[in-house]
């Protein structure tokens, strides 16, 4: 990890336009204080910190100077802040300014950005570790106002928010800064955002990332992105964050669509309400392409999803398994005249103790499933509609729920459009990686499924002679517990 991470320090130090002029400023050689060093640097000077915990706050990072511990390695050099005020302070730095291999703890602020506050400002952090910060907002790291900041390689953990939100990060007003190869790692807030908070028109980019066990009072257990705020998130972990009431993993509030693409959420929960992976309410239009829902829990609706009031979010070859609602709605809970697409999505061992093993409707919910298995709810119905709700499907397999596959509301749709209930022939335990991939007599194979072409979210990796022996859903399930 240190090596990965010292590649990176490297790199961006090589990328930065230092000019040819620039000092190299020692400390404690020249400057006994990282703050004296800072405040006497000019454009293009690099300020080195030899190995040690430097007890200061309030330190300002000019534009264009770099600051970094020696060998780039946040193990050797620690600013700590002793909750006396933040750590370090960007306002108007440009992208040649940047910060590595340096270790922030507390830091302390009683409004934003307990450890860094950016404003209008692009500095760049590398290999940089943020640990047990605390502020209202933004434990460890506030940017707005422009502030479109890169973080490579950096780790973020038990940072505090104690008020709005932003476990570890605070995005606010027309920021939109990068996050790549991060940790966030048992952060909390009181209320919105363990980790990662956007607000209000600001768009970050989340790039294999990884974040686990963070927590928020109230919603978005690892990312809240409220407020017309729409990140984009590519190749990330989302796994075992808690939401005190609804969206475990994420959420997204007030006209917020979040692109998220090739992202794990697993085992994540929603201890009261909704939603144990994902939260989208008023007006949410997100998209999930590639994504995998598995194993996450709702103290009531929606084990893996709760969608509501006007939200319309698209589900593209994406997984939901072994997700788990107290109430309705095993994998996915819709309400209030929110209409979701699945395109090639599969649903299996879902469980609603109530109704809607797979899906639940609710108050004129309108989805359209296209491609779609829906198979083997342990508890509940395939798809149950309520109260003038309705779904429409086409070239979908539902098979072997507990409650009944084609009833209720999609009773007459059973034979029309291509639709099936078949098993699918999951390729079970000969294939762990990927359980819920089919055999190539599948009914659900391209060549097999009468021109609806590949139906579910994953093709063919196994044939037949070799899932004889390996297709109950108690053996699939178990991969998931």
């Amino acid at each position: 990890m240190h090596r990965q991470l010292h590649l990176v320090s490297l790199l961006l130090v090589l990328s930065l336009p230092v000019g040819a002029l620039g000092a190299l400023i020692h400390v404690p050689g020249d400057w006994s204080t990282i703050a004296e060093a800072t405040a006497t640097a000019a454009p293009g000077d690099t300020v080195l910190v030899a190995p040690g915990t430097y007890y200061e706050d309030s330190i300002v990072l000019p534009d264009s100077v770099v600051l970094t511990s020696e060998g780039s390695d946040p193990s050797t050099v620690t600013i700590n802040a002793r909750f006396q005020g933040r750590v370090l302070e960007c306002d108007g730095t440009g992208s040649s300014a940047a910060v590595i291999g340096v270790t922030f703890t507390g830091g302390y602020s009683s409004s934003s950005g307990g450890a860094v506050y950016i404003s209008n400002a692009t500095p760049r952090f590398a290999s940089c570790v943020f640990r047990s910060n605390v502020a209202q907002s933004g434990g460890a790291v506030f940017c707005h106002n422009g502030a479109d900041s890169e973080f490579t390689g950096c780790v973020f953990v038990l940072n505090e928010a104690e008020g709005h939100g932003g476990g570890a990060v605070y995005v606010q007003h027309y920021a939109d800064p990068t996050f790549m190869d991060c940790l966030f790692d048992g952060n909390s807030a009181a209320n919105y955002g363990g980790a990662f908070y956007s607000y209000w028109y600001s768009n970050p980019t989340l790039s294999n990332c990884t974040f686990t066990e963070n927590t928020a009072g109230n919603t978005g257990g690892a990312l809240a992105f409220h407020n017309i705020s729409s990140p984009t998130v590519s190749g990330c972990t989302i796994a075992g964050n808690t939401a005190g009431q609804n969206g475990g993993g994420l959420s997204c509030i007030d006209d917020s669509d979040p692109e998220v693409v090739e992202t794990e959420f697993l085992s994540n929960e929603a201890t009261l309400y909704r939603g144990g992976a994902i939260y989208c309410s008023v007006d949410c239009a997100p998209s999930f392409a590639a994504c995998e829902f598995s194993a996450n829990f709702a103290g009531t609706d929606g084990g893996a999803a709760y969608l509501r009031e006007y939200s319309s979010p698209s589900f593209s070859s994406c997984l939901f398994a072994s997700n788990t609602a107290i109430d309705d709605g095993g994998a996915v809970a819709c309400y209030e005249h929110s209409a979701p697409d699945f395109e090639s999505c599969t649903l299996a061992d879902n469980s609603a103790a109530d109704l809607g093993g797979g899906i639940h409707l609710n108050l004129y919910c309108y989805p359209v499933l296209t491609r779609c298995i829906v198979a083997g709810s342990t508890l509940g119905a395939a798809l149950v509609c309520e109260s003038s709700s309705t779904a429409d499907l086409i070239c979908c397999d539902l098979h072997a729920n507990a409650g009944g596959d084609w009833v209720g509301c999609i009773a007459s749709q059973a034979e029309l459009n291509g639709n099936i209930s078949a098993d699918p022939i999951f390729c079970g335990e000969i294939e762990p990686g990927n359980p819920y991939s089919i055999a190539d007599v599948s009914p659900c194979a391209a060549e097999n499924s009468s021109g609806c072409g590949l139906i579910g979210a994953y093709g063919v990796e196994c044939s037949a002679p070799s899932v004889v022996q390996s297709l109950s859903w108690g053996a699939i399930k178990s991969l998931y517990r």
